[in-house]
């Protein structure tokens, strides 16, 4: 992701960004058990080139986006996954390296909102796009039959499928062991 950003007049405030995406994590949200809920962490590097009043700033930050999935499911065997719109409190932003002097600090304050704003912008209009919605949708029962392939015969080892009759180690017994 990448742009820029212009807030006041005769480019007396302009924002360059290039976001570096650095790591994606998915965790449950167990806050809404029993219900099937995920946390999206998608954290970067956003490298800025800011003009601001005359004074010239290349920084960068350390950005994590967190972004609340729910799993919705249907029948006969369809998981529909809603991710929710992100707000300012899903963007953290942490400054990267030495601390600048106050001066330099202070125009820096000026930026961090309007560029948690931008993150805002550019990641809720990407949840948003119909591209993306339409991946959200998960047809099990298709998947399952796409990777068994054509009339039912199995295609390679993507699932494997053990006839029961030949388990002779016991591996499809699932119960516990007895005496147990």
């Amino acid at each position: 992701m990448a742009g820029s950003i212009r807030k006041l007049p005769a480019e007396l405030f302009v924002v360059s960004y290039v976001f570096e995406l650095k790591d994606i994590r998915v965790d449950p949200d167990l806050e809404k058990l029993p219900e099937i809920s995920f946390l999206l962490a998608i954290q970067g590097n956003l490298k800025l080139d800011v003009e601001i009043f005359g004074l010239s700033l290349r920084y960068a930050l350390d950005v994590t986006i967190t972004v609340n999935i729910d799993v919705e499911t249907y029948e006969p065997v369809l998981l529909r996954m809603v991710p929710h719109l992100v707000t300012s409190k899903s963007v953290s932003i942490v400054l990267v390296g030495e601390n600048p002097p106050s001066e330099v600090l202070d125009k820096m304050k000026l930026v961090h909102p309007v560029v948690r704003d931008q993150i805002v912008k550019e990641v809720n209009a990407r949840i948003q796009d119909e591209a993306i919605q339409s991946l959200c949708t998960i047809d099990v029962l298709a998947v399952v039959e796409t990777a068994r392939g054509p009339a039912g015969k199995p295609e390679g080892d993507i699932f494997p499928m053990q006839d029961p009759a030949e388990d002779v180690h016991n591996l499809l017994d699932l119960r516990p062991p007895k005496g147990v």
